[in-house]
């Protein structure tokens, strides 16, 4: 697990890394803050599959968005997190935000939103 040595940032913060790196589902921040608690480089896709309990479609549609929004790196059937100061900064705010259950419901009803608006 990471430590907090990266600056706080705040609610607007958090939201606009969410925003930034179209981070739009649960199962996008879910990953990202598997991988992110993971102390491994990288995982393989099969783990990643057993891990997250969701459906190869899914997966598949998540870590190919996260990797278009620059937050993943895949090679050899294996997938990364970025390793930049900005990305470590804005996973860790968001791990933060993500064990204050009042903080985290509030960002998963906000991403619904988005989803349900989107959908529309």
């Amino acid at each position: 697990m990471h430590t907090a040595t990266q600056p706080h940032l705040n609610d607007t913060d958090v939201s606009h890394f969410l925003h930034q790196h179209q981070i739009d589902s649960f199962s996008k921040v879910w990953f990202l803050l598997f991988l992110w608690q993971r102390s491994e480089q990288s995982i393989s896709r099969t783990f990643a599959h057993m891990a997250t309990f969701s459906d190869e479609r899914t997966l598949d549609e998540t870590i190919g968005e996260l990797e278009k929004a620059g937050l993943l790196t895949l090679q050899d059937g294996k997938c990364a997190l970025r390793r930049e100061s900005a990305i470590e900064t804005g996973l860790s705010a968001l791990l933060t935000a993500y064990e204050d259950p009042v903080a985290r419901q509030q960002m998963l009803s906000r991403l619904y939103r988005r989803t349900t608006l989107r959908d529309d």
